[in-house]
């Protein structure tokens, strides 16, 4: 049975799982008293319950505890199943109070007496209420975890490494984040360096000690952002540079020359290039490329999304690819 009414309110899209017409057109004008303009349908089996979740959202779900066949617990089994949160409340006439905090406990949201429908309302608002705060938490905390996947994903394509440094008024110093580049570059695991930041401390040149406790002290007392630039020593004492770009990109740089925005292709040998000198390329994030070779009049773009950029060789690859084509 389904029916919509024209009445000005708040709607709400109302599953009642019952068998007893009566007892639904009581909860129905309940309802629309208490200010709700319904689009409603009743279910009074298991398999009509299941059709019509799957088919359709629903506001709010009203059962009776016992059916022929069928009963509310069943009823909440099926919502649990489908991962649903809808408000679910029971209403009945025959169950006592132990059983009805059974069925709460169960995950009914609440019971209401038939003898008493002037608590169906009330619960009715605060039950969609709580439902509304459930679903802007559950929403905020998704968002979250997309915006951390993606700030991940960013830290990964840097070259060299991000992370977090806090050091309080007494000294203290927590890094309550690093980026998997620390290993690059400084050949230490993030949780070790989380675990002893002030093993970070210890690279720091000695002549840049000052002017970095100078920057941390000042950050501590004033409450600002630390602004400093120094220098550290690698492991090895490794080069920056090379560190650097074997990390950024899976292209070989030997014999390329850099330029803002842009490398051209000095060595041909050294880079082991089909490519001409003269080359100009780059590549951006998520293994984005472009190049522009004057010798073979050759324009290239290539647009992906495949982060890291270090995922695979693909841009080597492509231009390999691409010069076995050209025909002289």
């Amino acid at each position: 049975l389904r029916a919509v009414s024209r009445m000005s309110g708040r709607p709400l899209r109302l599953l009642i799982v019952e068998d007893s017409e009566d007892d639904m057109l009581l909860l129905l004008w309940e309802l629309r008293r208490g200010g709700y303009d319904l689009v409603h349908l009743k279910v009074e089996t298991r398999s009509e319950m299941a059709s019509v979740l799957d088919e359709t959202e629903w506001d709010l779900v009203i059962s009776d505890y016992s059916l022929p066949g069928f009963s509310g617990l069943g009823a909440l089994a099926l919502m649990k199943e489908r991962g649903l949160d809808t408000p679910f409340i029971i209403v009945s006439g025959n169950i006592g109070e132990d059983v009805a905090v059974d069925a709460m406990k169960a995950g009914a949201h609440d019971y209401v007496m038939k003898r008493d429908l002037s608590r169906l309302v009330p619960a009715a608002d605060r039950e969609l209420r709580e439902a509304a705060v459930r679903r802007a938490r559950w929403q905020a905390e998704k968002e979250l975890r997309e915006n951390e996947a993606r700030f991940r994903a960013l830290a990964a394509n840097l070259p060299g490494m991000v992370f977090q440094f806090q050091r309080q008024r007494d000294g203290t110093v927590t890094m309550p984040y690093v980026s998997e580049g620390c290993t690059r570059l400084l050949g230490v695991a993030p949780q070790t360096l989380q675990q002893d930041p002030r093993m970070f401390l210890d690279l720091i040149l000695p002549e840049d000690r000052a002017s970095y406790d100078h920057a941390t002290n000042n950050s501590a007392l004033r409450l600002t952002d630390i602004n400093w630039e120094g220098r550290i020593q690698l492991p090895g004492g490794g080069d920056l540079v090379a560190t650097a770009r074997d990390s950024f990109s899976e292209t070989d740089m030997e014999g390329v020359g850099f330029g803002l925005g842009f490398a051209i292709l000095l060595d041909r040998g050294r880079n082991r290039s089909a490519a001409a000198n003269g080359l100009f390329t780059w590549g951006g994030a998520a293994s984005t490329s472009f190049w522009v070779d004057p010798v073979e009049d050759l324009t290239v773009t290539f647009f992906t999304q495949l982060l890291p950029s270090s995922t695979y060789p693909v841009r080597r690859l492509l231009q390999r690819s691409v010069y076995q084509a050209v025909v002289e």
